[in-house]
């Protein structure tokens, strides 16, 4: 039987924090609490629900350094990885995992140009990063590069 563990690229660091967030480019915020950050994302506890994949706006109320990194400030957009529904039927809650989305590319610092033409995958890369791992072609290195690049190492 073979496993495959996963690692994640960056320390969770515990803390408590309130923010504010809102989803599908609306103006209604939903309070929500940090459970853990890192420098790559966070996971939150909310009474709503979001869609894996979507990208929500989040506004801290409260916050030290030691809850989000240096380089993103107290409002940010992230996208949502994963959303799971806890609590009992009576009072559900749910539990998000985000990814912090970067203005900077992951791999050479260069600012992303986001437009109609150019909508990159799940990864923080410019467009001459993102055509440069393309050309890679499939194989072993490619997979593990966009591994650590969204977060997480097999």
């Amino acid at each position: 039987m073979n496993s495959a563990i996963t690692h994640r690229a960056f320390s969770r660091n515990d803390c408590e924090s309130s923010i504010m967030f809102t989803n599908d480019n609306t103006e209604e915020y939903h309070k929500a609490k940090i459970c853990n950050s890192s420098s790559g994302g966070m996971y939150f506890e909310s009474d709503h629900s979001v869609r894996p994949g979507s990208t929500i706006f989040i506004k801290m109320e409260t916050f030290g350094k030691d809850v989000i990194p240096d380089d993103i400030t107290n409002k940010f957009f992230a996208e949502v990885r994963w959303c799971i529904r806890k609590g009992n039927s009576k009072t559900p809650y749910y539990g998000v995992g985000v990814r912090f989305i970067n203005d900077l590319c992951r791999q050479c610092g260069q600012k992303i140009n986001y437009d109609l033409d150019f909508k990159p995958n799940c990864v923080d890369l410019c467009r001459n990063c993102h055509i440069n791992l393309d050309r890679m072609g499939e194989g072993e290195f490619k997979n593990c590069f966009e591994n650590y690049l969204m977060g997480n190492v097999l």
